[in-house]
């Protein structure tokens, strides 16, 4: 889009990179033609977050600084995807404790040709048509009586006896049940019983 900025848009590592070790298995000849020099790389883990510098993108390597370590460098724009404005810290918490990046959580307003790996709308248009096509999980009608007993299962065990499931014949998971809203309480609750330890 014209007349956007990157400067100050966040994005997260999706991959390690190491300046020192030999890239050429994901880095094309164009992207390492463009390299900066070795020392002016940065070395990170996937999951780390990184704040961009320069107001425009314009090859496959980013200026950046680290938020937490305060070091600026150049990385990859093919080991990152960049993230939405606002979004909360047990979104960010969950990203760098390697989370996976969904499509709701990229930034879909700036142009992304040096984030090859940036999960789409169309991703995730195409993921929302396959689950809406899943049956709803019995057990959000079954009664008190058949929630105890898991009665409401009977029909996928029947069907696992009769041959192997396969993933159309699952539920879709319920949004309470999804790794997005349960890791942030659990990571959250870990962290609670490290201090107890600590103290």
């Amino acid at each position: 889009m014209a007349g956007t900025t990157w400067k100050g848009v966040k994005v997260v590592a999706i991959r390690n990179f190491d300046p020192l070790e030999n890239n050429d298995s994901f880095l094309t000849q164009e992207q390492l033609k463009d390299a900066p020099n070795v020392q002016n790389q940065m070395f990170f883990r996937k999951g780390q977050c990184f704040e961009i510098l320069t107001k425009s993108v314009m090859c496959w390597w980013l200026y950046v600084r680290c938020p937490s370590s305060r070091k600026e460098g150049f990385i990859p724009s093919v080991c990152v995807i960049p993230l939405r404005e606002g979004l909360q810290g047990e979104t960010l918490h969950f990203l760098v404790n390697g989370g996976e990046v969904l499509a709701s959580m990229v930034n879909q307003h700036h142009n992304c040709n040096f984030f090859p790996k940036t999960p789409s709308q169309a991703d995730l248009h195409a993921k929302e048509m396959a689950e809406s096509i899943r049956k709803p999980c019995p057990e959000r009608k079954a009664n008190l009586f058949s929630r105890l007993t898991f009665w409401w299962l009977n029909k996928l065990i029947i069907t696992g006896f009769k041959r192997p499931l396969q993933d159309s014949d699952l539920w879709p998971l319920d949004e309470n049940n999804t790794a997005d809203h349960i890791v942030p309480k659990l990571q959250r609750e870990w962290e609670k019983e490290l201090k107890k330890c600590r103290s």
